[in-house]
């Protein structure tokens, strides 16, 4: 009875570090080199360095024409590129063959100017 309790805990804590990390949002403080929108309404920034989320490793993070917050990104998108600033970015999800900050099932993304 105890090795049995003893298995199901150690089955049950490896299968829990598993499952958070197959959703693990990236996170990344980078520059942006450029910043634009497409005519299907996608906005999209360039950054320096590739971000590694799993799905989608891109040097690219967009928007879908459907965002509540694109207009927002595209401001501080363009701020940070106006002023060369650093941003910190939390990438929710793929959109397509890119990583998004939009909201992606249960994750959720994020940008900021840093320093």
């Amino acid at each position: 009875m105890i090795r049995t309790t003893l298995l199901a805990k150690i089955v049950l804590s490896l299968a829990l570090v598993w499952c958070s990390n197959v959703n693990a949002a990236v996170q990344i403080v980078t520059k942006i080199t450029a910043v634009g929108i497409n005519s299907n309404n996608v906005v999209f920034f360039n950054v320096t360095d590739t971000i590694e989320q799993t799905g989608c490793q891109s040097k690219q993070v967009v928007l879908p024409p459907d965002s509540a917050i694109k207009d927002r990104v595209l401001s501080i998108a363009l701020a940070a590129k106006a002023s060369s600033a650093k941003v910190a970015l939390r990438i929710a999800g793929c959109y397509g063959s890119a990583p998004t900050i939009d909201s992606v099932g249960v994750e959720t993304g994020w940008i900021y100017i840093t320093d």
